[in-house]
């Protein structure tokens, strides 16, 4: 026999109260702790294990990075240069080759083969970026600048795209084009 059959109609009544009350309160528990928990899984979710870097710090390491280069370019030190390259860099040197240019190799060997031109006739460059822009959105930068020249007439449009590889900032992309004024 089960021990419902014992008894009474006022006991199972009785008891059937209580198990609701506790339903209700195990509920009203339950959803508090969801919750508890979804805002725990939110802060768990926006927070990072790196420390946080400030738009403006990233900015000027960019930067601090292009000027490396730039320095580099101007010494005409092909090894530096290759510094600042990523390993999977790509980039147009219309001066150099129509195609677009992949690899640190192929970019490095263009770099080496212009300094083997220029040094014999000139100690350093001073090439001075103009109209220089930065920006930076997580581990992406972008550099765009200009260098004017006045013999011939040529406005030489850069722009550089940095990635972040641990603590530095590459190159992984460069792109260089060339206006010329039209003849007066």
């Amino acid at each position: 026999m089960r021990y419902e059959a014992f008894t009474t109609k006022a006991q199972r009544t009785q008891r059937v109260r209580c198990n609701a009350s506790a339903i209700r309160l195990l509920f009203a528990v339950m959803n508090r702790l969801r919750f508890v928990l979804l805002f725990a899984c939110l802060a768990a979710a926006c927070s990072t294990s790196a420390p946080p870097v400030s738009k403006a710090a990233d900015e000027a390491a960019v930067r601090a990075a292009m000027n490396g280069f730039m320095g580099a370019l101007n010494a005409l030190d092909a090894d530096r240069m290759s510094d600042y390259f990523a390993d999977d860099i790509t980039g147009f040197v219309p001066l150099a080759q129509a195609d677009r240019v992949e690899g640190r190799e192929a970019m490095s060997r263009i770099f080496r083969n212009f300094v083997v031109r220029t040094k014999p006739t000139t100690e350093r460059l001073n090439i001075v970026p103009e109209d220089v822009e930065v920006f930076v959105s997580g581990d992406i930068g972008v550099v765009s600048f200009n260098v004017r020249e006045k013999s011939p007439d040529v406005t030489r449009r850069r722009t550089f795209v940095f990635v972040r590889h641990g603590d530095r900032w590459l190159i992984r992309h460069a792109h260089a084009s060339d206006f010329f004024a039209a003849a007066k």
